[in-house]
């Protein structure tokens, strides 16, 4: 094998060897949405609709389905969710069509992840939220 070769096949190398390592680490710093609900995790799985703080006005419902997403009954916000640390985590998107091609696939990378402490009722059929280390934002209560 002459000198040219030997450069042709190491620059080949390199080149598999950088994707390799591109990829390795977009799968390392990806969110998985499809391990295993936690006991927590199910009893949130439903409808639930969303009220002021105090249970007098109604704001809007939501969704969390049992593959992690969720969404608005306006159909505004959705995204994916998850409890992690006693916190429930939201990563967002708003709803808008894009007319490229494929463009669904690259949402997450808008996206914002908001998280709210939860207060859960003795029978888990309401839960304050709040914005860590403030006021609570909104109370759920389980759809009937």
């Amino acid at each position: 094998m002459n000198q040219r070769q030997r450069r042709l096949i190491l620059s080949v190398l390199c080149v598999v060897l950088a994707v390799f390592c591109t990829v390795a680490v977009m799968f390392r710093f990806e969110r998985r949405y499809d391990y295993p609900l936690t006991p927590n995790e199910t009893e949130l799985v439903g409808g639930w609709r969303q009220f002021t703080p105090d249970g007098n006005t109604e704001l809007s419902a939501m969704t969390f389905h049992a593959d992690r997403q969720f969404s608005t009954d306006t159909g505004q916000f959705k995204g994916f969710w998850w409890i992690e640390d006693g916190q429930l985590n939201l990563r967002t998107w708003q709803d808008d069509a894009s007319p490229l091609p494929l463009a669904d696939s690259f949402r997450e990378v808008t996206t914002d992840t908001i998280q709210f402490d939860l207060q859960v009722s003795d029978d888990r059929n309401s839960i304050l939220i709040a914005l860590p280390r403030a006021q609570p934002d909104a109370l759920l209560r389980r759809k009937e």
